[in-house]
């Protein structure tokens, strides 16, 4: 899905309506600051609490060759909530003709520092025709979950944010070193694809460029878990990721056609 955002201050969107108000959380937020290693502990250690947990910390959108990867939206609430002294707000904008916005700003209220993110999502099929209204919904939430993260993740120090997703990504694939477990971990992601999905191990193959099912080693299967969140948030789609699917889908646009 098509995706933009626009980086901007927005400072009457972040202010609260009473000045008064204000004032006692910026105050109260420099009386009792943040304390940055307890804040990267409390993250890690929620991450890594299972495999689900971590594997809702990332997404990815393999195209063309390429690997587009990164932190999730569920990853930046899990920091945000541990940061403290933060404001995060976010608006459903416009739904036009052809796409939806939102905004989201994030504040933090110790260094006085405050930015806003617009997202900007396509509610157009590939023969042009608007999704309807239950599809718009979806791709509004979408659009506000992108600005959320966006938002949260520039206002949080970066080096932070990698800490805290490695660890995400290690527990993912750090387990996975023994030959055995590699193989069963396969297993079950490849059997998940094909019962939710029906994306076959062929499928699969074709999307990393390789030939057999060993070939497959513990990023390709982080990456896969990625896959499965950033569909779940409504990122991509499997249309997008895997070809078999592409081509049914263009088939029958054709077949539309004639």
């Amino acid at each position: 899905m098509e995706n933009t955002e626009i980086i901007k201050v927005d400072e009457t969107m972040v202010a609260p309506t009473s000045e008064p108000l204000f004032d006692i959380q910026i105050s109260t937020a420099k009386k009792y600051p943040r304390n940055v290693i307890r804040v990267i502990e409390n993250a890690i250690a929620t991450v890594t609490r299972n495999e689900n947990i971590a594997a809702s910390c990332g997404y990815a959108l393999p195209r063309a060759g390429k690997k587009i990867q990164g932190a999730s939206v569920h990853l930046a609430r899990i920091i945000a909530q541990f940061y403290g002294n933060i404001r995060v707000q976010v608006r459903a904008g416009e739904v036009g003709a052809t796409h939806v916005t939102a905004s989201a700003i994030a504040f933090d209220l110790e260094s006085n520092y405050a930015i806003q993110v617009d997202a900007r999502r396509k509610i157009l099929y590939k023969d042009g025709k608007r999704y309807d209204e239950d599809m718009v919904n979806t791709t509004m939430l979408a659009a506000m979950a992108v600005a959320e993260r966006n938002a949260i993740f520039k206002v949080i120090p970066q080096a932070m944010i990698d800490e805290v997703y490695q660890s995400s990504r290690h527990k993912l694939t750090g387990d996975l070193s023994d030959e055995q477990k590699l193989i069963a971990k396969r297993k079950e992601v490849f059997e998940y694809f094909l019962k939710n999905y029906d994306v076959k191990e062929k499928d699969i193959l074709e999307m990393f460029g390789k030939q057999t099912v060993s070939q497959i080693n513990p990023e390709d299967i982080a990456t896969l878990r990625g896959v499965v969140q950033a569909i779940k948030d409504g990122d991509t789609t499997i249309e997008e990721q895997f070809p078999r699917f592409r081509k049914e889908e263009n088939k029958k646009d054709n077949e539309k056609l004639m």
